[in-house]
């Protein structure tokens, strides 16, 4: 994980602004080494990300997809622990953003239908799709790549998981995050949640005093308490943190409901 220290950054984090096309030959080897590395199962993926930004500069930046490739991993390996026990029928990522989660489930996953919802498709999950399907691997049986996947536009208020589920959602601010892990409950289904924004009193908990933040407690304590209280509220199997390097919004919360 070297490599998140040579990327452009902020204070503590990878620079949000900075595009993929933007990086200097020299900082495009040092991404295809970190795809390589934490991907070498998939090694295509370097021509796929690569081809994306060629293609439409402005449509891949570099801590989304370091950040999405990470969140996956996490997400990935629970949706194949939780298939073990009980099978897993489709894979939703919830207020999917730009919906590269939902693409690399569907790549991993295969055998599952994956759908992405969110209110608007963005034009760069057209591109993300289309150098998958060019520079991708089919797997066995299938005709195209990425057949299992749908994008619905639409508000994750409409969506009903049943227990055969597993739902996504990385980074959904204020309420989104708990109207998904309520749904899981009481459809059963498995969970994978990265918190964002979290308002305050919203989980019943409050950690600041006439709307400041106690001077003893920092941001990252407060977002680290307040995602142990998502955990405990929804009884997550476990928690997963993805480096600290990539974003400050770094756990992953992980569960089925039963």
């Amino acid at each position: 994980m070297d490599e998140l220290y040579v990327f452009p950054s902020r204070e503590s984090t990878l620079d949000q602004h900075v595009q993929v096309a933007d990086l200097d030959p020299g900082l495009k080897n040092r991404l295809c080494a970190y795809l390589r590395a934490r991907c070498p199962h998939s090694p295509e993926f370097t021509n796929i990300f690569l081809a994306v930004a060629a293609a439409h500069p402005t449509h891949l930046r570099v801590k989304e997809l370091v950040e999405t490739v990470e969140s996956a991993r996490v997400i990935g390996t629970e949706i194949y622990l939780q298939s073990t026990t009980k099978p897993i029928d489709t894979i939703f990522d919830a207020a999917c953003g730009h919906g590269l989660l939902g693409i690399l489930l569907a790549y991993r996953f295969a055998n599952q239908k994956v759908i992405c919802i969110d209110r608007t498709r963005r034009p760069c999950f057209n591109s993300y799709v289309a150098a998958f399907r060019e520079h991708g691997m089919a797997a066995p049986g299938e005709q195209r790549v990425l057949d299992n996947l749908e994008f619905i536009e639409g508000d994750i208020s409409s969506l009903a998981l049943p227990s055969n589920s597993f739902v996504a959602c990385v980074h959904g601010c204020n309420e989104a995050n708990k109207q998904l892990l309520e749904k899981a409950v009481a459809g059963k289904a498995g969970y994978g949640v990265v918190p964002c924004c979290i308002p305050e009193g919203l989980y019943n908990l409050r950690l600041r005093h006439n709307d400041r933040q106690s001077s003893a407690m920092d941001d990252g304590t407060r977002y680290a308490v307040l995602a142990g209280v998502v955990a405990a509220t929804y009884a997550a199997s476990r928690v997963v943190a993805i480096h600290r390097r990539i974003t400050n919004r770094n756990l992953v919360v992980l569960g089925r409901a039963e």
